[in-house]
């Protein structure tokens, strides 16, 4: 997804840049914590009980597709409910609602690709994801090189991940799990996703306070030129996603047949993490003109700052991450949950006085600290 936000960034522009990731990230806070929440027990379901997957898929799925689709026709009616209030561009409103759109059709791609990740399969869960980033990347490629903008990429997402959303039930089947559409499950399930839903939740508003206050409270350039540091940002964060994808099943398993091996991992992962950190840190202290300028261009100078700024705040975030894969996969959502509430009141306080002073430094500079002070 950085190698699409790069491509984006360069075609559309700081403005045009600025509208896409307003859109995207009020979609991200909308949609995905509800969808993607319901995909996460099924990591640990399928790890306890292979057998009983195609059940489980066959409850979520549906859930997932209502769920999202119910989301987006309120989005919608608020969007058309508070006109008379806020101003919004037409470019602004269809962009968010259709970038909604596209991510409530990736939840049901996260179901299939958690549930492939629990049975341990994780060349083909592998083998997913890079099937639906490299068909993100070549379609928004044509897309931008034909002159679409930001509602054409939108409507490209949906088209990509109900292509991935196929592929994915394939495999399953392939590995021997005939999936079974049924709805009996589905309270049973919601209860189960509930704690992980409003982490997500949180954990994602705490990723787009920067953009959406940058838009409320200076323009779209201020906001795009914030996104290119971000999003580079966001995009070496997300190594923290492989700790996820290896500790969450290994650490669920040892959990529940020896949980005294469990520290043991833990140790190791902070350690190795660590290593990894602190040479990523300076690295990008150094060398951030030259990254900026080689993903986004030379209209993009505005982000150099920024992005250093928040290189400061790598070992927090790969930290909590590991607390947090840890605490999901003992069965702990509510200790997640505290912790992030706590960082998400943090930021949102410390960009509402810093934005205003700062723009994207000042949002920048709201994030280090809310992180350090969670």
């Amino acid at each position: 997804l950085l190698a699409v936000a790069a491509l984006a960034a360069r075609t559309l522009g700081t403005e045009g840049f600025g509208v896409f990731l307003f859109g995207l990230t009020a979609a991200t806070v909308l949609i995905t914590p509800a969808v993607d929440g319901l995909a996460i027990p099924l990591v640990q379901r399928a790890a306890q009980d292979p057998r009983g997957i195609g059940p489980r898929l066959g409850t979520v799925l549906p859930l997932q597709l209502v769920l999202g689709g119910g989301l987006l026709v309120l989005a919608w009616a608020a969007f058309r409910g508070t006109e008379r209030w806020i101003s919004w561009t037409d470019i602004h409103r269809d962009t968010a609602l259709v970038m909604m759109g596209a991510l409530a059709v990736r939840g049901p791609f996260e179901a299939v690709r958690a549930a492939v990740r629990g049975l341990g399969r994780m060349g083909s869960e592998l083998g997913l994801v890079a099937l639906e980033r490299f068909s993100l990347l070549g379609l928004s490629a044509l897309i931008l090189w034909r002159g679409g903008g930001p509602v054409a990429l939108g409507l490209g997402f949906i088209a990509v991940r109900v292509g991935a959303v196929a592929v994915g039930l394939s495999t399953v089947r392939r590995l021997g799990h005939a999936i079974r559409w049924r709805v009996r499950g589905w309270r049973r399930h919601m209860a189960e996703a509930v704690s992980y839903s409003l982490t997500l939740w949180i954990g994602t508003a705490f990723g787009a306070v920067g953009i959406l206050s940058l838009t409320w409270f200076w323009n779209d350039a201020v906001t795009g030129a914030f996104g290119a540091a971000f999003r580079l940002f966001e995009g070496l964060c997300s190594m923290s996603a492989v700790l996820f994808l290896v500790l969450l099943p290994e650490v669920a398993a040892r959990h529940a047949l020896a949980p005294e091996r469990v520290a043991p991992l833990v140790s190791r992962a902070m350690s190795y993490t660590t290593l990894l950190v602190l040479p990523l840190t300076a690295g990008l202290l150094v060398e951030a003109p030259l990254l900026v300028r080689a993903l986004f261009g030379p209209g993009y100078g505005e982000a150099v700052l920024p992005l250093r700024i928040l290189s400061l705040s790598f070992l927090g975030i790969f930290t909590t991450e590991i607390t947090c894969t840890v605490l999901w996969a003992v069965a702990r959502p509510r200790a997640v949950l505290g912790l992030m509430a706590a960082r998400l009141v943090a930021q949102i306080a410390c960009a509402l006085w810093l934005v205003p002073l700062g723009g994207a430094v000042g949002a920048s500079l709201a994030l280090c600290l809310s992180v350090g002070i969670g």
